[in-house]
C-alpha cells in the first residue's frame, strides 16, 4: 500500500490546471528576448550594470527586442508587463552597449519612484478617490 499515496500525489498533480508563464515569480531573473547582435549587446551591458542595482536579485525584468527595420531596433525593459524603459537602438555595439549602461540607470530609479508612490499612497483609498 506504500505506493497508493505517491500514485495519488501524481493523479492530483496532472489533473490540476497548467500554469502559465505569469503565475511564476522567480525574483532576480533578466529574461533576454532580444533578437539581433545590438539587442544582445544591449542585454549583456544592462545585466552587468544591473547587478550594482539590484545585488540581492528583488526584481524581474524583461529585455524585449522589436527589430523594425535594417538599421533600428526598439528596445524595451518590462516589469510586470509594464514599460519601464524604451528606446531605438541601431546596430552599433558600442551604442548598444552604452543604451544598456544608461537603461540600467533609469529602470532603477523608475523602480525606485513607483516603490515610493505605493508606500505613500493610502491603501484605504481608491484610485478614484485620490482626484
Amino acid at each position: 500500500m506504500k505506493w497508493g499515496w505517491g500514485i495519488g500525489l501524481i493523479l492530483g498533480l496532472s489533473l490540476s490546471a497548467p500554469l502559465r508563464a505569469s503565475d511564476i515569480d522567480i525574483p532576480g531573473l533578466l529574461l533576454n528576448e532580444t533578437r539581433t547582435f545590438a539587442g544582445n549587446q544591449f542585454f549583456t551591458a544592462f545585466a552587468s550594470a544591473w547587478q550594482a542595482y539590484d545585488p540581492n536579485g528583488i526584481y524581474s525584468l524583461v529585455m524585449r527586442e522589436r527589430p523594425t527595420g535594417r538599421t533600428v531596433s526598439q528596445i524595451s525593459v518590462l516589469r510586470d508587463g509594464v514599460v519601464l524603459f524604451q528606446r531605438y537602438i541601431g546596430i552599433s555595439a558600442r551604442a548598444a552597449e552604452r543604451a544598456g549602461r544608461d537603461a540600467s540607470a533609469a529602470v532603477y530609479q523608475s523602480l525606485m519612484t513607483s516603490e515610493l508612490e505605493r508606500q505613500l499612497i493610502d491603501p484605504d483609498l481608491g484610485a478614484d478617490e485620490l482626484r
